[in-house]
């Protein structure tokens, strides 16, 4: 007799490029799922990479072509068939078009009865025919799919691809560091107090938190920075962060004459270090092409502003809800933007409100244990799917 999903330990094996320091809470909690042996088989790359922490995890080199084309050799040889001692019931594949292993392993995975699931965010902003022709192919090869977000989800299953075959986990941080830094913060009004008086903070103050790349337009908020010194002279945009497009978004401040109105931190690392610059600012504005640094801002109750174009952003903008939680400005209207950002700045009740929302949202709808169970969901799914095929080939 074969046991159920429920009744067995299910050996999973994840393949991902990387392995980064926001998606350790995500692996551990994955791990410490009932019945997940839970091994992940990431390359020491172009992300910054950390040492596993709760679970078990094996660096693996990629052979890359071009710089783009990638071929995961050392994945493929660890598809065996279910019956060996060393196998994996479910492999769970980096869903990267530029992965030219990615249709080799599905099938291999297939001959070995392993269940194979197919998780990323299902689109690329700048994706051509080809690849989304490629992208869809294996989605329909895969047993299932996990996206970040319930829009895309809906897409495919719009497009065919069976509703119980498709699973969203949300794209998510862990709130619980967030949140411990924010209520040492919030604690100690006195040093938060010094804290502002020592960065001059003493009006207004807008952040942006991440890499500078020129496709986020930080740009614009140095526009809508110039205009709001107009009516408040005292105003502070703090950007935090480096990357390539930093010394264009520095040229751009010191052209609209506001270097004294602009605090460039560089990157600073830690909850703990940053989160008297959240707690200082009245809005967070990022532009264009938003991604988990909505939910950053969110946990710490700090209302977000970004255009509204949604095809221009990354999957956790679906956690923005306009007027609810954050405001949307009119895709590519500067005027727009400074003009929501103004709102924030004196309508204090609207203000307060958004904040709320947008806390409850970040620490209530999205979390790392909610993103695990999304993912957990389409385990025990897809090895469910694997069973049946290694009994119909008895």
């Amino acid at each position: 007799m074969v046991m159920s999903g429920s009744d067995n330990h299910i050996r999973l094996l994840m393949q991902q490029p990387a392995l980064p320091a926001f998606r350790v809470p995500f692996f551990r909690a994955l791990a410490s799922r009932r019945g997940i042996d839970f091994c992940l088989l990431y390359a020491d790359g172009d992300v910054p990479t950390v040492p596993p922490d709760g679970f078990v995890a094996v660096c693996r080199p990629l052979k890359r072509w071009m710089g783009r084309v990638i071929w995961d050799s050392a994945h493929l040889k660890r598809i065996r068939p279910v019956e060996e001692r060393d196998a994996w019931d479910v492999h769970i594949l980096t869903w990267n078009t530029r992965y030219m292993s990615l249709i080799p392993a599905i099938r291999r995975a297939k001959r070995c009865r392993s269940g194979v699931i197919c998780w990323g965010h299902g689109y690329s902003k700048s994706e051509g025919a080809m690849r989304s022709w490629f992208r869809f192919k294996t989605a329909r090869m895969a047993d299932a799919i996990v996206l970040y977000s319930r829009s895309v989800a809906e897409s495919y299953i719009e497009r065919g691809i069976p509703a119980e075959r498709v699973f969203v986990a949300l794209n998510s941080l862990d709130p619980r560091p967030i949140q411990e830094a924010r209520e040492k913060a919030l604690a100690d009004t006195e040093v938060q107090e010094a804290f502002r008086k020592e960065h001059g903070l003493s009006g207004p103050v807008l952040l942006y938190v991440s890499r500078v790349y020129k496709e986020n337009r930080v740009d614009r908020l140095m526009q809508s920075t110039r205009d709001l010194a107009a009516e408040f002279p005292d105003i502070k945009t703090v950007v935090i962060g480096l990357g390539p497009g930093l010394d264009d978004v520095k040229a751009e401040a010191a052209r609209l004459g506001i270097e004294d109105n602009v605090i460039f931190t560089g990157a600073v690392y830690g909850e703990e270090n940053i989160a008297p610059w959240f707690l200082a600012a009245d809005a967070f504005c990022y532009p264009e092409n938003i991604g988990l640094s909505i939910l950053h801002a969110m946990n710490h109750a700090l209302p977000v502003v970004t255009s509204d174009k949604i095809e221009s952003q990354n999957p956790e903008i679906e956690a923005l809800r306009d007027r609810e939680n954050g405001l949307l400005y009119r895709h590519g209207d500067t005027d727009d933007m400074t003009a929501k950002l103004r709102e924030l700045i004196i309508d204090k009740e609207l203000s307060a409100e958004l904040a709320a929302e947008a806390h409850r949202t970040a620490t209530e709808d999205y979390s790392t244990d909610r993103m695990a169970d999304g993912m957990e969901g389409a385990i025990r799914f897809v090895y469910e799917q694997s069973l049946q095929r290694r009994r119909a080939s008895r």
